[in-house]
C-alpha cells in the first residue's frame, strides 16, 4: 500500500506495481486528510485499477459532516485516535463517523504504536472495539512521525501477536510507521496484510515527491520474498509427505 499525495503521484505508483494506493496529506500529520479535490482526482486516475484506502485524519477532529461524498473506488477509510485516551466515548463517536460513509468504504480502526504520546487507546481497548464493532480492517501505525519508526515502539514478536489478533477478528491488517524496505520485509513476515509505505518511496522523506523506480523496486522484493516463501512452504510440505 503505497500513500500518495496527488493523481500523478497515484498513476506512478500504480504502474510502478503497487496494490493498494491510500490518499492522504503527509504535511496534515500521521493521517492527514487529503481536499476532496485531491480525492476525486486521484480515484479518477486510479479508474478501478487497484482499490482505495483514504485517510481521514484523527476522530476528534472530525467535523460532523457526512462522507458519503466519497467516491466509487474507495474501499477503506481510515481514523486516528490520538487524544481518545481521555474520551470515554470515542467508540460512540467512531460508529457517529462511520455510519456516514457510503456502502462501498469500509472503516478501518487505527493503533498507534506509541499511543502514550498520541494520548490515544491502548491496542487491547482498540481491538475490543474492533471486535464489537465487527471492524474488517486494522491499520498499526505511529502517530509522531519524528519518534522513530514502528519497529522503535513495538518488537517484532508484538507486532506478530497483534497481527494474529487482528485475524481472529476475521479482520485484514496494515502495518505502516515510517518504514524503510528493511522494516517493510519485517512487517511480512509477520503476517500482515498490507505494507503502507511512504517516506520509504520518497527521495526528501514523507512530504517529498513520490519515485516510481523506489516503488518498483519495493514492489520487487515484496514479490521475491513472497516467492521464496511460497517455495520454502511447498518443500516443506513435499518433505513432510515423503516422511510420512
Amino acid at each position: 500500500m503505497v500513500s500518495v499525495r496527488t493523481a500523478e503521484e497515484a498513476r506512478r505508483a500504480v504502474e510502478a506495481g503497487a496494490d493498494l494506493i491510500d490518499i492522504k496529506e503527509p504535511r496534515a500529520g500521521a493521517l492527514g486528510p487529503a481536499k476532496r479535490s485531491t480525492i476525486e482526482a486521484v480515484a479518477d486516475a486510479v479508474a478501478d485499477q487497484v482499490p482505495l484506502s483514504v485517510a481521514l485524519g484523527e476522530l476528534l477532529e472530525w467535523d460532523g459532516k457526512s462522507l458519503e461524498w466519497l467516491p466509487e473506488g474507495v474501499r477503506f477509510a481510515k481514523t486516528g485516535l490520538a487524544g481518545c485516551a481521555r474520551v470515554r466515548d470515542w467508540p460512540l463517536r467512531w460508529r457517529s463517523l462511520t455510519s456516514t460513509l457510503p456502502c462501498f468504504a469500509e472503516p478501518v480502526l487505527v493503533i498507534y504504536a506509541d499511543a502514550e504520546s498520541a494520548a490515544a487507546p491502548w491496542a487491547d481497548e482498540v481491538l475490543e472495539t474492533a471486535l464489537v464493532e465487527d471492524c474488517p480492517a486494522v491499520l498499526i501505525d505511529t502517530f509522531d512521525k519524528a519518534g522513530g519508526d514502528l519497529f522503535s515502539h513495538c518488537r517484532a514478536a508484538e507486532l506478530a501477536a497483534l497481527v494474529a489478533d487482528i485475524h481472529g477478528l476475521a479482520a485484514l491488517a496494515a502495518v505502516a510507521g515510517s518504514l524503510t524496505t528493511e522494516g517493510v520485509s519485517r512487517v511480512a513476515q509477520n503476517g500482515a496484510d498490507f505494507a503502507a509505505v511512504r517516506r520509504s518511496v520518497c527521495r526528501e522523506g514523507r512530504e517529498g515527491t513520490l519515485d516510481a523506480s523506489l516503488v518498483r523496486q519495493l514492489a520487487t522484493l515484496l514479490r521475491d520474498g513472497h516467492d521464496a516463501a511460497s517455495t520454502s512452504r511447498r518443500g516443506e510440505i513435499a518433505e513432510t509427505s515423503r516422511i510420512s
